[in-house]
């Protein structure tokens, strides 16, 4: 009880240092465009697409941290499945992401086993490969690549991975990158990133029953 109580007031005490700082940056747009009231919108653009650039990054913060807190809220319960075509999913995800690597300059690449049925949720699984590749594409090297697998394990089990050659990770970052809000000093310079999609990926493997881990060969 101890553990779980010290682990959410954390939470909420690095919810409410995330939300500070969009929430301090709308305020002083709004004050600059106060202080011109005189003048034409088109010429106060700036402040405004910043103030709705920020208030975008809040509403995905929000809709993150309730998933976190429905997640934790049914910990208990069991998961309702389904058998899910684990593979089409991947493929799905893959031509989802291939407008979003163009624009970064990276080339998705694949090894996927056909017909890999798991069961699960659907939703959530998919919600899954898509935080994965989403990482892999703000991370990896401009000009690089991303390569997705997906292969059977023994009887029962798959084993999905997306590799891209980032910036390498010591050991003990590999294991931080699935704590909540946790960033590592060069990807908080790089991105914006709240540092919960990771966290949220570890949450929908351990209610698959499912493992997740990083490795780098730094």
């Amino acid at each position: 009880v101890e553990e779980a109580w010290s682990q959410q007031r954390q939470f909420i005490a690095d919810a409410s240092h995330e939300l500070k700082t969009p929430l301090t940056v709308i305020l002083a747009n709004l004050r600059i465009l106060g202080n011109h009231r005189e003048d034409t919108i088109a010429n106060q653009m700036r402040w405004i697409e910043s103030s709705d650039q920020e208030a975008l990054r809040m509403k995905k913060l929000v809709s993150d941290m309730l998933l976190l807190a429905r997640n934790d809220a049914d910990e208990t319960q069991p998961l309702a499945t389904e058998p899910v075509l684990f593979s089409d999913v991947v493929l799905g995800a893959i031509l989802s992401f291939e407008s979003v690597a163009l624009d970064n300059s990276l080339r998705i690449h694949d090894e996927i086993t056909p017909d890999i049925v798991v069961s699960g949720d659907k939703a959530q699984l998919e919600e899954l490969v898509g935080i994965l590749l989403d990482n892999a594409c703000k991370y990896a090297q401009p000009g690089g690549w991303v390569l997705l697998t997906l292969a059977r394990q023994g009887g029962r089990h798959c084993v999905l991975s997306v590799a891209d050659p980032g910036v390498p990770l010591t050991p003990q970052e590999c294991r931080d990158i699935f704590k909540r809000f946790y960033r590592v000093d060069h990807v908080r310079a790089m991105n914006h990133s709240y540092g919960l999609g990771l966290a949220i990926a570890a949450r929908i493997a351990e209610a698959h029953r499912g493992r997740i881990w990083a490795e780098s060969s730094g």
